[in-house]
């Protein structure tokens, strides 16, 4: 009897894998932090409505800030397969994004930084993680023994990391 429930659930997890799950859609409020490698911090207003189009074209707005201080992103993400979806941003840029379990992940570079984007969806809300690093200033291995067992190694400055946990309103 454990031996079907273990291949029961499973199975369930397997087939759920990369899919948009109805339970995410919604209205979610809260509070983003911003932290500078300055020290400085900031905590903006946030909100994002995720609300299905059709079969595989969803809502995905981003709202920042209240009142005056308002600004609303516009978004369609789309789902190509295969975890692989697009974040059109309607202004002719579409952005590259995975479902990975229940993580929206999204990575890009604009204006010589590069952004890594996360959203996890709990059971009744969702977070948020961003990290800008700087691809202008990088330090790394430009392997200088010439010995195949090393590899060319990159690294990045991080400069700001955003943090939010939205609850479903």
């Amino acid at each position: 009897m454990r031996l079907i429930v273990f291949f029961f659930l499973l199975m369930s997890a397997i087939t759920n894998f990369g899919q948009v799950q109805k339970k995410w859609l919604g209205h979610y409020v809260g509070e983003l932090s911003i932290y500078s490698i300055s020290g400085t911090s900031t905590v903006y207003h946030m909100e994002l409505i995720f609300k299905e189009l059709n079969a595989t074209s969803y809502e995905w707005t981003i709202i920042y800030g209240e009142d005056s201080l308002r600004q609303e992103r516009k978004y369609i993400l789309i789902d190509k397969g295969d975890n692989l979806f697009e974040i059109d941003e309607q202004n002719g840029i579409i952005l590259s994004c995975n479902l990975i379990g229940n993580q929206f992940v999204s990575t890009f570079e604009v204006a010589n930084n590069l952004i890594h984007a996360m959203y996890t969806f709990g059971r009744k809300d969702m977070s948020f993680d961003l990290t800008s690093s700087t691809s202008k200033y990088n330090t790394g291995s430009l392997n200088p023994t010439d010995s195949s067992d090393i590899p060319l190694v990159i690294s990045y400055q991080t400069t700001t990391v955003q943090k939010a946990i939205l609850k479903r309103k």
